[in-house]
């Protein structure tokens, strides 16, 4: 996936995917590093991206994505994240052939 996805950055985040045709469904990981704290502070920033991701209903079936927040996404709002979220998804989609 490193390798061979489509690699897209905006704000506090990056998104690698890849187009996987002919399979229903998307798949999303997100990936949180230690540099982020304990495991509280690792949850509760995968947990945000989580629900925003469902609130935006904005990945098409048939993808492989992993999303990589930066340090920063900490001191983000909820709402500035989903903004991002959503011009970074949009951006991955112009860009994947």
């Amino acid at each position: 996936m490193f390798e061979a996805g489509r690699r897209v950055s905006r704000g506090p985040l990056t998104v690698i995917g890849l187009a996987a045709k002919g399979r229903a469904g998307a798949r999303i990981g997100i990936i949180v590093g230690r540099k982020f704290g304990g495991a509280v502070q690792r949850n509760r920033i995968k947990r945000r991206l989580r629900v925003i991701i469902a609130r935006l209903d904005a990945v098409p079936d048939g993808r492989d994505l992993l999303i990589l927040p930066r340090s920063s996404v900490q001191q983000w709002s909820f709402q500035a994240l989903t903004d991002a979220v959503a011009a970074l998804l949009a951006t991955w989609e112009r860009a994947v052939p």
